[in-house]
Formats: C-alpha cells, sequence, structure tokens
C-alpha cells in the first residue's frame, strides 16, 4: 500500500471494497483486500487487528495454493511480528516468504522479504549479515528498475552502515535516497532519509543542522500519517535539544514520543525513546536511574552491538555510571533488565510530565 495522508480513507475504501468481495464469494479478491487492510492497520498503529487481516489473508491464500499471494501476507505478518517485539517469530515468517518468492522467481517479493529480514537480523546484532543481503537487494532493484523498492532498501543499508559505524557513507547514501524518494514523491523515504541525515549531523556534532533535519523529516512523516516513524523523529529530536542545550524543549519531544508510544506500543521506537530518555536522566542527575533504563534498551543487541547506541548514548552512560559506588550500578542493571518496554514508557511519561 502506498503511504498515505489519510490512512482512515483508505481504510473505509478497503472495507467496503471487502464487503463487496465477500458478498460475491470472491475469495481471491477477498484475500487482496484483507491484506491490504492488514497494511492500513500497521501504519495506524493497530497491530492486533493488522495481525488478524494478515492470518485471515495468509488462510484464505493457502486454500487456494496461491503462493505469491502466501509469500505477501507472511511478509506482511513479519512486520507485524516485528512492532510487537516478536523477532524470533518474525524471522520466521520472513524467510518462510522468501523461500516461496524464490522458488516461484518473484524478484519483487525476494526484494521485499531481504528489506524485512535485514530490520529483523539487527535485532539479534547481525549487523554485517543484514548489510550483505541488502547490498544484495540493491543490486536486484537497479536490474529490475524498481525504485520504490530502491528508496527501501537504501534506507535500510543506510542505517545498517550507522549502526557499524559507517557514517560517511551512511551519509552519502542518505541523500542519493533523499533525492530519489522526492523525485518518485515517496514520503517514507524522505522522511526516513531526513532522520538519518539529522542524526548523522548531530553525531557530527552539528546540531543546529540536525534539528533542521529532524523537524522537516518530523513534519514528513506527520503528513502522511506514520505514526512509528513520527515516534522515532522525536525520540531522536529531544536528544537533539539536549545538546542544544533546551532542556524543556527536549522533554516535551521526549513527551510527545511517550505519549505517542504509549497508544501504539510500537517495539523499536520505544527502544530508542526509552534510550534517549537515559541520556536526559543524566542531565536531570539521576544518574543511577538512567544506568536503570539504559539496561532496559540495551539487553537487546540491537543496542548493545550497535557503534551509534555506543557513541551517542552508550558512553555517556557508562561515564556516569562509573561515579557510582558498583553495587548500585549492578542493583540498577539487574531492575532494568528485568522491566517491561510498555509499562517503562507508560511510567516515563508520567515522570517527565507528560
Amino acid at each position: 500500500m502506498a503511504y498515505s495522508s489519510d490512512l482512515k480513507t483508505a481504510g473505509r475504501l478497503f472495507e467496503q471494497s471487502l464487503a463487496l468481495y465477500r458478498a460475491s464469494g470472491d475469495r481471491w479478491g477477498t484475500a487482496y483486500v484483507l491484506r491490504a487492510l492488514g497494511s492500513v492497520a500497521l501504519n495506524a498503529g493497530n497491530y492486533s487487528r493488522s495481525k488478524q487481516l494478515y492470518e485471515e489473508s495468509l488462510a484464505i491464500r493457502r486454500a487456494l495454493g496461491d503462493q505469491g499471494g502466501i509469500a505477501n501476507s507472511l511478509q506482511g505478518l513479519g512486520r507485524v511480528s516485528l512492532s510487537l517485539g516478536e523477532i524470533e517469530e518474525g524471522e520466521r515468517l520472513v524467510r518462510e516468504g522468501i523461500a516461496i518468492s524464490e522458488e516461484i522467481g518473484d524478484q519483487a517479493g525476494i526484494v521485499k522479504g531481504l528489506g524485512n529480514l535485514s530490520v529483523l537480523l539487527p535485532w539479534s546484532g547481525r549487523f554485517a549479515e543484514a548489510e550483505t543481503l541488502l547490498e544484495k537487494s540493491v543490486a536486484i532493484c537497479n536490474d529490475l528498475g524498481f525504485r520504490v523498492g530502491l528508496v527501501f532498501t537504501r534506507a535500510h543499508l543506510s542505517v545498517m552502515k550507522v549502526h557499524l559505524g559507517a557514517h560517511k557513507p551512511a551519509c552519502s547514501l542518505a541523500k542519493l535516497n533523499l533525492a530519489l524518494a522526492r523525485e518518485i514523491n515517496h514520503s517514507w523515504g524522505v522522511g526516513h532519509a531526513l532522520l538519518l541525515l539529522g542524526v548523522m549531523a548531530s553525531v557530527e556534532k552539528a546540531h543546529d543542522r540536525a534539528w533542521q533535519f529532524l523537524q522537516e523529516s518530523l513534519s514528513t512523516y506527520r503528513e502522511a500519517g506514520e505514526r512509528d516513524m513520527t515516534g522515532f523523529v522525536l525520540a531522536f529530536s529531544g536528544v537533539v535539544a539536549l545538546r542544544l542545550e533546551q532542556i524543556s524543549l527536549a522533554r516535551q519531544c521526549f513527551c510527545e514520543a511517550l505519549r505517542m508510544l504509549s497508544i501504539t506500543r510500537t517495539f523499536e521506537p520505544s527502544v530508542a525513546a526509552v534510550a534517549n530518555v537515559a541520556l536526559f536522566l543524566t542531565k536531570q542527575n539521576q544518574s543511577e536511574r538512567a544506568v536503570e533504563l539504559y539496561a532496559t534498551v540495551s539487553r537487546y543487541p540491537l543496542v548493545a552491538s550497535s557503534r551509534l547506541y555506543q557513541d551517542c548514548i552508550g558512553r555517556y552512560i557508562a561515564a556516569v555510571a562509573a561515579t557510582l559506588p558498583p553495587e548500585v550500578v549492578t542493583a540498577a542493571q539487574e531492575r532494568g533488565r528485568a522491566r517491561d518496554l510498555d509499562a517503562t514508557v507508560a511510567e516515563l511519561l508520567v515522570e517527565l510530565g507528560g
């Protein structure tokens, strides 16, 4: 489904189509629209509904023997699993979809699957493996002239390079992707490239420029109705505001991100938000609390093995931890690792006055 500024309208249109297909007994059309509705629900942050729709679509397609449709629905379920934090299940579903796409020679399906897999692998700390898959996907997209797929693939590839510490190649790729996304009017790609450029500008300590990139990204995603990515941008905007010594503005950004995530309960941006709030608390003389929160997210290899998280947050948490008694640090880390992510997001929202 194309990214739309009006997900509700798209949802209503698909619901009307679904009723017509069901009434006429058209199972192929029903499965197609169920999958489309699953995508709408996913982009709107309604993950339980999205999972239900994708599963119904998959069941019909399996009954019909529609191999391409089965692979497509499996990829959608894999994306939902990531949003719910079910990493192993997501990888299983995506790999099953890729295998089917390879068997039937569906290159576009392979690209989609490799992209989804590359988002899942980093949660096991497998950044280099994801990078290799994405390089393969970029080559397929170029061969096919598949420009929408190229936008997604380059976006994910630039993120892998950031996690691996290859900042200059990541920036070059993001700039290239920004130009292409703007050319084909791909709002998600535009917002993602601007987000990455903002993060990289902050790493380079060009915080004013970082803020400008992030606010443009934020505007793009809000207009597109992209709630998950909006949460990401707000979380990183809070860090940049912090670097600019705009404490009140940083708190405002974090509260808005946490408020949104307490509703959507989206796994990946929730991890980013909690990590960034931990950094914020080091500036609020709450060192022990910051250590505890960073332990909550660093239990995930995506955070623990990432050069980006280490450079931007981890080393600062380590510095404040060094000022505390070892037994205090150990106790804080144990509490953090035992925390529930969703409950932590809700708790932080209250603590920050949101």
